[in-house]
């Protein structure tokens, strides 16, 4: 059935230019035929280096680490940052401390190219979204819990926080968990991220029609991750059908 308007739209991608002037990526809008208001979105992370954190993708993975735990000393270092040229590393540090060349961006695409990185499933997009696959691919298919993550209220709107999340996913692999079972989660706190957000949109607006957009979207894991929850509460939930979620 075609969805009526107004719908809540979850467009999920790599990079896209934000009202702003930040790179979105992880957001949920309220839209019309002639325009939006976005009334959730990632919390935002620096981009160092701008377009070179879309292929690299510790860089990242540097950012996410950084503002998980600010107090990185007192925890030991995720071991994918050993094969990363230290002065390269070095770089990229004091780029982020001074924000130098790091754009803000609420990208789900560039945090599932960090979380890749953690995990070693994948260092670089050599093809657009490979990081991306790679870790859907890793995915157990057993049911898994999420991670904890919250949602912020501010003037804004909501935050998705993503940082308790990060934050168990570098403890699970310092404690060698399986990869197969962080990818899992990793999926399952997007999906349930994203779904409460929407709901909590969906109470505000009285519009119980949702779509998903955007290259995230082609992620069969998180496309019915989020279908599944929202449809459990009795949304209609659209997707792309003449043409690619990307």
């Amino acid at each position: 059935a075609e969805m009526t308007l107004p719908v809540i739209g979850i467009v999920c991608d790599g990079t896209g230019y934000g009202t702003d002037g930040a790179i979105w990526g992880g957001e949920v809008l309220l839209c019309n035929a002639r325009s939006f208001r976005r009334l959730a979105h990632l919390e935002y992370f620096p981009l160092p280096g701008g377009d070179a954190a879309a292929r690299w993708a510790w860089r990242p993975a540097m950012s996410v680490v950084r503002l998980a735990l600010p107090d990185r000393c007192t925890t030991v270092e995720p071991a994918a940052f050993r094969a990363v040229n230290a002065k390269e590393r070095a770089l990229i540090d004091r780029q982020l401390d001074a924000g130098l060349n790091s754009p803000s961006t609420s990208s789900l695409g560039r945090l599932f190219d960090a979380v890749a990185f953690l995990t070693g499933v994948c260092a670089q997009n050599e093809q657009e979204g490979q990081a991306a696959r790679a870790l859907q691919a890793a995915s157990t298919d057993e049911r898994v819990k999420p991670y904890p993550f919250a949602l912020i209220d501010d003037s804004e709107g909501v935050r998705l926080d993503w940082r308790p999340m990060i934050r168990s996913i570098v403890a699970d692999v310092q404690a060698d968990v399986c990869v197969a079972w962080i990818a899992a989660r990793f999926h399952e706190t997007v999906a349930a991220m994203f779904a409460a957000a929407a709901l909590r949109a969906v109470r505000e607006t009285g519009v119980e029609r949702v779509v998903l957009s955007g290259g995230c979207f082609v992620n069969e894991r998180l496309r019915e991750g989020v279908r599944s929850r929202l449809e459990d509460r009795g949304l209609q939930v659209g997707g792309h059908r003449r043409v690619s979620a990307g």
